[in-house]
């Protein structure tokens, strides 16, 4: 899924980190080339998800991708 967000990056990766981490996943953040990455695992499922950030100002391009570990 790809989709403008309208707001910072650093609130989208907040929000996405803290949504995850209350989901039983792994949340971990790097930097690649000014684009955000936000990546984790469930261990007791083996879902997982990765997300890219990529800041625009006051806006944010957003791209998730994510599987159910099935």
């Amino acid at each position: 899924v790809t989709f403008l967000a309208e707001a910072p990056a650093q609130r989208v990766l907040d929000w996405y980190h803290t949504k995850a981490i209350r989901a039983g996943y792994s949340s971990e953040h790097q930097v690649r080339d000014g684009d955000h990455i936000l990546g984790g695992v469930n261990e007791t499922d083996g879902g997982a998800f990765y997300l890219v950030v990529t800041p625009k100002g006051r806006a944010s391009d957003v791209a998730i991708i994510t599987n159910n570990g099935r």
